[in-house]
């Protein structure tokens, strides 16, 4: 497995396969047969939700769920995909693999995008999952570690008042074809303050790393859900269910990729000015909303809003907008207004 033979800023030119992609693809999946035949005997309801968010992802998705499968573990998992009106090969290869593995695999597809009509993925997969816990990875990702659920599952279950679940990752860069070690917060197993998630100037923890609580998943706020504008889910996951601390192994048991066209990353570096100032409404909008949930620092937040408003000031001086550079001033002077933590 990756795992074993990535070293840091190691390229990635000897881990792709010429034609089938990275070395993932070289390992056998087995059979829904064999995957089945590991689970404990008398086991029928899914211990864990493997939660699969897809769009356009064509190019990607067969690493994706060639990972899911390669999982090991002592007890049921299922799959659920939900494809939200990909226009490419997507969903020809999630009928694909659910022929295969029919009694796993479940999916939902829709006609119309609907993340564009304000309502995320999470709003249908999180109440649609069968399992005590949610696996989350989204379709242009990837997990490189058959034990990642089953380490993850064990660790939840001796932490039962612990919501969420992270590790590193090796994040891959897309233009340039470079790995690199990212994520790491430490050598050893432990609890994190979600003090650490909350004020984190960089993305604290990759997507495909979420392994969550089913229940309070269903527990988040409808503006996580149906909030027109959240600018992403990740930050807000990690603020919300990371309020009783979050749990932190230390292996790398996921691939990332940065720079995937059409994803938030990339996406954010193509946006023009008026939709960067409306990202930084609704990003300092959703963040005072945090100051709803019980349990989180006050001054944590005051600092990740600064931080944001320091982000935003920083882009405005790189690209040379005024417009933006004096939305970004106006926002400091509401730091005291009532709608500011």
């Amino acid at each position: 497995m990756l795992n074993r033979f990535v070293k840091k800023k190691e390229s990635v030119g000897d881990l792709l396969h010429p034609k089938k992609g990275f070395a993932l693809n070289n390992f056998s999946v087995p059979s829904e047969k064999k995957i089945i035949s590991g689970w404990g005997a008398g086991l029928k309801k899914p211990i864990i939700s493997i939660v699969c968010h897809v769009f356009n992802h064509a190019h990607y998705l067969r690493d994706t769920l060639n990972g899911f499968l390669s999982q090991k573990t002592t007890f049921p998992f299922e799959i659920i995909i939900n494809d939200d009106a990909s226009s490419d090969q997507s969903r020809e290869i999630i009928l694909e693999y659910y022929h295969r593995y029919p009694n796993i695999i479940k999916f939902f597809f829709h006609p119309e995008n609907l993340f564009r009509k304000g309502i995320r993925p999470t709003a249908v997969t999180f109440f649609e999952a069968t399992g005590e816990f949610i696996a989350l990875c989204e379709g242009d990702d990837f997990w490189c570690d058959e034990r990642k659920i089953q380490t993850q599952c064990e660790l939840m279950m001796r932490n039962p008042s612990i919501n969420l679940c992270v590790h590193p990752a090796y994040k891959y860069i897309v233009s340039s074809g470079r790995l690199k070690a990212s994520f790491y917060h430490g050598p050893s197993t432990r609890v994190l303050d979600v003090h650490e998630a909350v004020v984190s100037r960089r993305q604290f923890s990759p997507t495909a790393a979420y392994f969550m609580r089913t229940a309070a998943c269903r527990e988040m706020p409808d503006w996580f859900f149906r909030g027109r504008g959240l600018p992403f889910g990740d930050y807000f996951i990690e603020a919300i269910l990371g309020v009783n601390g979050i749990l932190y192994v230390p292996h790398f048991f996921s691939v990332y990729r940065r720079g995937v066209v059409g994803s938030h990353t990339s996406n954010f570096n193509k946006e023009n000015i008026n939709s960067i100032c409306q990202k930084l409404e609704k990003t300092l909008y959703y963040t005072n909303l945090l100051n709803e949930i019980p349990g989180l620092s006050l001054s944590a937040l005051r600092k990740r809003l600064l931080l944001i408003r320091v982000d935003f000031f920083i882009r405005a001086i790189r690209i040379g907008s005024p417009r933006l550079l004096l939305r970004v001033i106006r926002s400091f002077a509401l730091i005291d207004n009532q709608r500011d933590v």
